[in-house]
């Protein structure tokens, strides 16, 4: 892999090759434009085949944008989006995103596209927070990036994290209701096992909110048609005559909706007396 740091991967089509005299270079600057905006932006894109690409061949490929750290860059992709590449005016190649690896560069939530439900000691606890977990980010770990940043599995129509289920498989399931067992169980994190230093245990909340708004805006952008179900619960150390009780944790989990599951019922979070639960729901056009 050449050594730059890759905000998108995908694939690249080669359009026009009678611009360059030989073959086209393995790492070259370009101009892009996403499909349907009006933007000329600079970006560094690394062919991982250049060497035997004609006309209509495609191939893996990396590519950075050059301002990506400049504070007016405001830029949000989506998976499957079409980027048009440029040389000059003249267009040479398209790039289909196939991974997000910039966080920077996923679209951000808002009431529209998400449904939030809470029971009343998690809404105690969002009140303590004081801010809205939605529109600013808190800083995760290197290592729950990695989680985030690894591959969905999907076969036998269920969705889970590569870097969380340890079969790296999913088996068969009959029923609806099988299947989102299957998720929520096999998607299980704890997220206190992904923190480096805390000033206190409300870190392991803001954590675990800001993982599950980047998990979600991840399953919104590869599932777009889909419906997924994404769980955090949390939980403060307790004493019991001055003796640890129970140690905090944050614990987040996820699942696809299906027609026929039951696995989850939302309506009854208050049920739920000793941890905060606060869920997610995606809100897509379909449904």
């Amino acid at each position: 892999m050449y050594e730059f740091e890759t905000d998108i991967s995908g694939r690249f089509k080669l359009i026009d090759k009678s611009m360059f005299q030989r073959e086209i270079p393995k790492v070259h600057w370009a101009n892009c434009n996403v499909k349907g905006l009006q933007r000329q932006d600079s970006v560094l894109i690394y062919l991982k085949h250049s060497d035997t690409l004609n006309e209509g061949d495609e191939c893996d490929s990396e590519l950075r944008f050059k301002f990506r750290d400049d504070p007016r860059f405001k830029l949000k992709l989506r998976i499957g989006e079409i980027i048009e590449l440029k040389m000059g005016s003249r267009k040479y190649g398209e790039f289909k995103i196939n991974t997000i690896l910039n966080q920077k560069l996923f679209p951000t939530l808002n009431e529209n596209e998400v449904k939030i439900h809470f029971n009343t000691k998690m809404s105690t606890y969002l009140n303590k927070i004081g801010y809205d977990f939605l529109t600013l980010e808190f800083m995760i770990s290197n290592e729950l990036k990695e989680v985030l940043a690894s591959d969905f599995i999907t076969e036998n129509e269920m969705v889970t994290l590569s870097a969380i289920n340890k079969l790296r498989k999913n088996p068969t399931r009959i029923s609806d209701n099988e299947k989102s067992a299957w998720e929520y169980n096999e998607t299980k994190i704890h997220i206190d096992d992904f923190v480096n230093k805390l000033n206190s245990e409300i870190d392991i909340l803001k954590i675990g909110l800001e993982y599950i708004k980047r998990l979600l805006i991840k399953l919104s952008n590869e599932f777009f048609k889909d419906n997924f179900i994404v769980i955090l619960s949390f939980y403060e150390t307790t004493y019991e005559n001055s003796k640890i009780n129970s140690y905090g944790c944050g614990v987040s989990r996820f699942y696809k909706k299906r027609n026929d599951e039951f696995w989850f019922q939302l309506d009854k979070l208050d049920e739920y007396k000793s941890e905060a639960l606060i869920v997610l729901e995606t809100k897509n056009n379909h449904s």
